[in-house]
């Protein structure tokens, strides 16, 4: 939710005033005024817990009389007292308007204007819930989807790159980048000074990276910095050229490896699960139900409330 979506609405019950305000991103704000029954409920409440948690000479704890503690420990009540008016503002407001919280461990911000004896002003924003928009399903117009076409070869592919993740890995130190290495890179846009890429593995050849990509690396050892110009392949799709403009890109050598893959037999084919080998082609392995997309079962806490 970008914008407010709902005019200012008023309620009013014997201990609060308040205007309901609904602001961008989902948040809500009360703006409050706190009658005079509440203050009074609320000062006497931050008193007695500011009278049990403090000790005074020739008293026990809790047990000093109402005037000494006010006396002595005036910040501490007038802190606590504005936690008490927060508090039990909310709660007066929230059974009059009934907005429901994002969720139930949300956090009530509050700022307190002024406060006497009589009353308090004071402001209260947290989180809704999204309003989700109608949709009428007669409106969407489904853009047609290019099927990908598999042929032998992108099964093959597809095989091989399978192996990458059970390959061994041997680091190259002595020598530059060769065609087939595989190397680490940080690739950064030098004009808007953003990561392209950071920290990530090519293979240098024409498959593995782009044609603009592949002279710059030819040769270079690691650590090396090359600076290029980034432009769509020779064979890209019209649309692929429109869309990625050409930038100047500045190139860091983080490691250079080789990678043995393992051969495609059985033992590879227990590594993926998989109880028979077809010749030539390994089928897709199922995916097993994970214990990461099971619903959590969670006891959430109250909202707290935090002055801003």
């Amino acid at each position: 939710m970008d914008k407010a979506t709902a005019e200012p609405r008023q309620l009013i019950n014997e201990y609060v005033r308040f205007t309901i305000h609904n602001k961008p991103s989902c948040i809500v704000e009360f703006d409050v005024e706190a009658l005079k029954p509440l203050i009074q409920a609320t000062y006497k409440k931050a008193l007695k817990k500011v009278g049990k948690s403090v000790a005074l000479p020739r008293f026990r704890k809790g047990k000093a009389p109402d005037n000494l503690i006010e006396k002595n420990f005036p910040d501490e009540i007038k802190k606590q007292w504005h936690q008490e008016i927060a508090n039990a503002a909310f709660q007066e407001c929230q059974k009059l308007a009934s907005i429901p919280m994002l969720h139930k461990e949300a956090k009530v911000s509050y700022s307190m204007k002024n406060h006497s004896s009589h009353g308090a002003l004071l402001a209260l924003s947290f989180e809704t819930e999204p309003t989700l928009p109608f949709i009428d399903p007669k409106e969407i117009q489904l853009k047609s989807v290019k099927k990908p076409e598999v042929t032998p070869e992108k099964i093959t592919e597809t095989i091989r790159q399978t192996q990458f993740f059970f390959a061994k890995w041997n680091k190259i130190t002595d020598r530059p980048v060769q065609e087939n290495d595989f190397v680490t890179l940080d690739v950064d846009l030098v004009e808007e000074g953003t990561p392209l890429f950071s920290n990530t593995r090519f293979e240098v050849n024409a498959k593995g990276m782009a044609e603009w990509m592949l002279p710059l690396v030819l040769g270079k050892n690691i650590s090396d910095t090359t600076e290029g110009v980034s432009v769509p392949d020779q064979n890209a799709s019209q649309e692929e050229k429109e869309e990625l403009k050409p930038k100047k890109t500045r190139i860091t050598i983080k490691s250079i490896d080789l990678a043995t893959l393992p051969p495609i037999d059985e033992k590879f084919a227990k590594l993926l699960a998989t109880r028979f080998l077809p010749p030539r082609r390994l089928p897709y392995p199922s995916c097993p139900s994970s214990p990461l997309f099971q619903p959590n079962s969670l006891r959430l806490p109250p909202p707290s409330f935090s002055p801003h």
